[in-house]
């Protein structure tokens, strides 16, 4: 049907050019002769004769071995120039890889992120990161004095101070300066010359 031949067209002994940003560990790796599992990234990350293993690079070849071959995966690794515009992040600067056209994809553990989101789209998250707040347990007190100390807690005392003197002043400054300009107005309302008023007599 349509979406069969739409696939063939479109994957049939097509190669996807995949970065690897780092090595993670049981995700994506590289193992030395010996038969070491390496964790962080040598020289070996640079040669694409050392194939890579890991739960990922399972998760894809087995995609592929779905599809019958119709696509094959060749990893790379990230450019210097990406790793440069984002030297913050690897993972931010295969995406940038990606979005410059030196990869069709990346494989990792990518967070999506609004910046990353500008420059590529993303596939359906595999799994999700569960994040939580910690915080201290509320001591449970629920008296006028407890909660009013609830209120001064984010600012020191000394800023507390502060932002007092800074009403005080400027609730003086508005009485001086509404003062100030009544008073101006009467002044210029004195100054002004008084006009005599011709009278009309009725004879």
């Amino acid at each position: 049907d349509w979406i069969h031949y739409k696939e063939d067209k479109l994957f049939n002994g097509f190669t996807i050019v995949t970065i690897v940003p780092v090595y993670r560990v049981p995700y994506m790796y590289k193992r030395i002769p010996g038969g070491k599992i390496l964790e962080s990234v040598g020289a070996e990350y640079y040669n694409s004769s050392v194939p890579y293993e890991g739960v990922l690079i399972d998760y894809l070849d087995k995609l592929r071995d779905i599809s019958g071959g119709k696509f094959s995966i060749d990893y790379t690794f990230g450019s210097l120039a990406g790793r440069r515009e984002h030297n913050s992040s690897l993972y931010t600067a295969a995406i940038q890889d990606i979005a410059d056209g030196l990869a069709d994809m990346g494989v990792g553990r990518f967070w999506i992120t609004a910046e990353r989101l500008k420059l590529t789209s993303f596939t359906v998250p595999m799994y999700y990161d569960r994040t939580v707040l910690v915080i201290p347990k509320p001591d449970g007190k629920d008296d006028l004095m407890s909660q009013t100390k609830k209120v001064l807690e984010p600012f020191h005392w000394g800023v507390w101070c502060l932002i007092l003197l800074l009403v005080i002043v400027t609730a003086l400054l508005s009485v001086w300066f509404t003062t100030e300009s009544t008073r101006g107005r009467r002044m210029r309302q004195n100054k002004r010359p008084h006009r005599l008023k011709k009278s009309a007599y009725a004879r």
